[in-house]
Parts: structure tokens; C-alpha cells; sequence
């Protein structure tokens, strides 16, 4: 494992708990936004969101809540679990009727990618999160976290994503490269831009520990992703027109990292494609070996 296993650890429910409360502290009071929740509940899948508007919920099994996160890789493991679901929890995904089988890809994909940017503003700004994370590694710093999520990705990826494929969800392999731009547009937001060298290290660094190279086609990644992507605008645009997709009662800066506009015009649409199409150029690299470091 690329982590360092301390004494502490954290229950599924405790990672869950503190999650859910550091994601309602990027809200203003006032707004009264809470991550409604039920724990230890006997469902097939490790977490599930359910319900539509006052009745939205997460819900979290037994085994979810009684597996034991004692490494970072694992806490990122569970985490991302959970982030996908509050990605479905923030953008008021069931208020969306699927109409076909496109709709449902359509929206597991955002929750992918935006579950990436979830998770990643909570390791960063999440108090409950970080002190936990801090518990279990002391030393934690940019080189560990990135060879810790990487290892996770590799998890999901090999334990969660490809044995279970599924036609609602995207390709498994899109749904790691998905997640994996979700976390670059969250570091983009951060810096204000992202340095060539710093993505390319960061990216090498997860191919490295989660052995992606070995283990997908990365063409795979690409398969369908225009429609996907289309198809996620046409839905997110009609759910924002009807829900406020709670951004009003979120802190600055916070809003920046949670929440996209699809109500964009089409050259501000086109912009936004060709940013997210040079991202990808980048991905260019999982087509060779990756280079020794010294």
C-alpha cells in the first residue's frame, strides 16, 4: 500500500459523519442546509441517495459504516463513495426524470466528476476531514496525498467499478478519467491555473500508484464522451432552471469548488469544451510508459 498505517482508524460511519458536517459548514447558517442522512441501513450497495426534494436523502449501509478506514488510501477509498453521492445530493438529481438509459449515463458521469471536486474540496478545507486524515498520518503532505488518492482510484477502479459494470453507468474507465478531471478542474479553481509541471506530476503520480496503465484502455475513456457531455449540459441546464441547486446559501469561497453554471450561452459553452479538450490532450501521456524518476 503507498500509505503509512497508523494506529488510528476510522469507522465508515465516522468518515461519513464527518463528511456530511464539513460539507454543511461551507454553507451560511442561515441557509439551513443539511445532508439528510440515514446510517447503518441494509442495501446491496455501499452508499445509495434516494428521494426527491424534502424526502433527498444518503444513505449509508452497515457494511459502509462498520468498515475500518486505518490508512489514507482507505480513507480516500470511502471517501470518494461518499463524495459521488453528495454530488447527486447537490445537484438535485432525482428531481430529474430519466427519460432513457442516456440520461441515467448522463448523470452518473456528472457525479463522478463532480463527486472528484467534492472530495477534493473536503481533504482541503473539511476540518473534521482533514484532523482525521492528520490522525491517521501525521506527515502527510502533497506527495503522500497524491500517491494515496491514486492508490484509491486503482481500488475503486479494480474493486468497485470494473467488476460491476453496468449500462447506467459510464465506461469504468471513463469513470476513473472523469474523476480524475474532476480533481485537475478542482486544482484549475484553486491556483487560478493549473502549472504544466505541477499536472504533470500530479498526473504521473496517479498513474504510478493506482497502475491505471496496465489496467484500462485509454481510449476507452473518450468512447461516447461527447454525448455524455452534451447530455449533461441539456439536464443540468433544465435542473438549474428549476432548483437553485442550494449555490445561494453557499460561502464564498467554497461555491467556486461545488457547483458549475449550465446556464452558459454557446460561445461561453464552446470555450468551456475547448478548455476541457486540452485537459484531456493531457491525458495524451497514459498512451506510453511512464518515465523512471530518480
Amino acid at each position: 500500500m503507498a500509505s503509512i498505517t497508523n494506529k488510528a482508524s476510522f469507522s465508515g460511519r465516522d468518515l461519513a459523519v464527518a463528511a456530511f458536517k464539513d460539507l454543511e459548514s461551507f454553507f451560511f447558517y442561515s441557509s439551513k442546509f443539511e445532508v439528510k442522512h440515514e446510517l447503518e441501513v441494509n442495501i446491496c450497495s455501499l452508499a445509495s441517495y434516494i428521494g426527491s426534494g424534502a424526502s433527498s436523502r444518503i444513505r449509508v449501509s452497515k457494511d459502509f459504516c462498520s468498515y475500518s478506514n486505518n490508512s489514507l488510501d482507505k480513507y480516500f477509498f470511502s471517501l470518494f463513495v461518499i463524495s459521488h453521492e453528495l454530488a447527486h445530493y447537490l445537484n438535485f438529481h432525482n428531481s430529474h426524470r430519466d427519460r432513457n438509459r442516456d440520461d441515467t449515463v448522463a448523470i452518473e458521469a456528472r457525479a463522478d466528476n463532480m463527486g472528484a471536486q467534492i472530495f477534493a474540496t473536503i481533504i482541503t478545507f473539511g476540518k473534521r476531514t482533514k484532523a482525521n486524515l492528520k490522525n491517521i498520518n501525521p506527515d502527510i503532505n502533497q506527495f503522500v496525498l497524491a500517491e494515496n488518492i491514486g492508490s484509491s482510484l486503482g481500488s475503486l477502479y479494480s474493486e468497485t467499478f470494473f467488476p460491476n459494470k453496468h449500462p447506467s453507468y459510464p465506461d469504468p474507465t471513463h469513470r476513473i478519467f472523469s474523476m480524475i478531471a474532476g480533481l485537475l478542474s478542482f486544482f484549475n479553481r484553486l491556483f487560478g491555473h493549473l502549472p504544466e509541471n505541477w499536472t504533470m506530476w500530479f498526473l504521473l503520480t496517479l498513474l504510478r500508484s493506482s497502475d491505471l496503465l496496465s489496467r484500462t484502455n485509454p481510449e476507452d475513456a473518450l468512447n461516447g464522451s461527447e454525448e455524455i457531455l452534451d447530455n449533461i449540459y441539456e439536464i443540468h441546464r433544465n435542473l438549474q432552471d428549476r432548483e437553485p441547486l442550494m449555490r445561494y446559501g453557499v460561502k464564498p469561497p467554497y461555491g467556486l469548488f461545488l457547483f458549475s453554471n449550465f446556464q452558459q450561452s454557446e460561445k461561453e459553452r464552446k470555450e468551456h469544451r475547448a478548455r476541457l479538450e486540452q485537459m484531456v490532450e493531457r491525458f495524451d501521456i497514459f498512451q506510453s510508459s511512464v518515465p523512471e524518476t530518480s
